[in-house]
């Protein structure tokens, strides 16, 4: 049989195949193969054309499984999914199909939790407190969404602060640490060194009267600032990231003690002058000390020549002095003088304030002004 083929392979070889088969005598046939033609055009220009391809590929790859298709689709309504760190967010999914799930699932850290209908096919569901991001899908009727991912914003949160105190070196007061407190009671003058530790933070801001003022950035998440304190401030202590600027806005306040002005009062014996000199009792006090104490006195006529004789005091706040008139003066017969008590505090920050208070002598009556 194989031979027989062979030998009318070789009788046909002489003959061409165009010359073979009459293609004129087919003609006629040609108005049959319109229709089909027509019918690949249409399908070509529409979704039908998807139809046929998908029907071929599953003729074409017979070996394959082909689940029939969803009869509904999940949509995530959200704008984006991220949520702050430690914040709730919830999400609405929305079902697009001819038929509609009445229930629906979703599925993360190895749970599954419902999801609350709203109608129309339609569902929330409420990520609480995330801290961590979360990988998730939405599964219904055996239908699964595709893979979703909810972003976490990183917080910048303020972990500590802590307070240097340096005091006035007048004051002769230690410096100390204060920890956990951002309000104070300070003396006038005094410098404060802020101190704070964060957390996935960038920027650190004082601000004070609407005005801002970065703090130094000694390492990551250490932060610096200073500041001499003159009068009472209320502030805030904002921190900020990349995402998130003002995050954590903490509010402080700092009261200033002012450095007040010497006391001075002063007795005398004016009504036992004609029996001997005239003599004087004082105190004298400072909140922080008494730098001097002295004696003015010059011709009630020429005032602008004055005289001074500084008085021995001691270091504390308060004390007493006595002095008898004109113990220690240059005077001269025949004046009549004036003189005053004129005590200094130790104010090294608005510069020593003094008091005084003043006393005519005249041919050896007292009179107190």
């Amino acid at each position: 049989m194989l031979a027989s083929i062979q030998q009318k392979e070789t009788e046909l070889q002489p003959i061409p195949f165009v010359k073979a088969v009459d293609f004129t005598k087919n003609k006629k046939y040609l108005k049959y193969a319109i229709v089909p033609v027509i019918i690949f055009l249409i399908t070509l220009f529409t979704d039908s054309n998807d139809k046929l391809s998908q029907s071929l590929q599953r003729v074409v790859n017979h070996n394959t499984a082909y689940n029939p298709p969803a009869p509904f689709l999940f949509s995530i309504k959200n704008n984006d999914l991220k949520v702050i760190q430690g914040k709730s967010i919830s999400i609405l999914v929305e079902t697009l199909g001819k038929v509609l799930p009445i229930e629906a699932l979703i599925h993360f850290e190895n749970q599954q939790y419902f999801l609350e209908n709203n109608g129309n096919g339609t569902f929330t569901y409420t990520f609480s407190d995330v801290e961590q991001p979360i990988d998730f899908f939405i599964e219904a009727n055996g239908v699964q969404s595709q893979d979703y991912k909810m972003e976490v914003i990183k917080t910048p949160t303020i972990n500590a602060i802590s307070l240097d105190v340096k005091y006035p070196r007048y004051l002769g007061k230690k410096n100390e640490m204060i920890k956990n407190s951002g309000n104070v009671i300070v003396p006038e003058g005094t410098t404060i060194t802020w101190n704070v530790s964060a957390n996935q933070t960038d920027s650190m801001a004082f601000i004070n009267n609407k005005k801002s003022v970065f703090f130094d950035s000694n390492s990551d998440n250490i932060f610096s600032y200073s500041k001499i304190i003159q009068n009472p401030l209320n502030y805030q202590i904002s921190s900020s990231n990349k995402d998130l600027k003002d995050f954590e806005n903490l509010q402080f306040s700092v009261d200033v003690i002012n450095d007040e002005f010497p006391l001075i009062s002063v007795q005398s014996n004016i009504d036992s002058i004609s029996r001997g000199a005239a003599q004087f009792a004082g105190q004298i006090s400072d909140d922080y000390g008494i730098k001097k104490l002295q004696l003015v006195y010059y011709d009630d006529e020429q005032p602008e020549n004055q005289n001074k004789f500084e008085l021995s005091i001691t270091k504390e706040n308060i004390q007493t002095f006595f002095y008898q008139f004109p113990d220690g003066l240059n005077l001269e017969a025949g004046v009549n003088y004036e003189l005053f008590f004129e005590v200094f505090d130790n104010d090294a920050i608005n510069g020593r304030k003094k008091q005084n208070l003043k006393f005519l002598i005249i041919d050896k009556k007292q009179q107190m002004k």
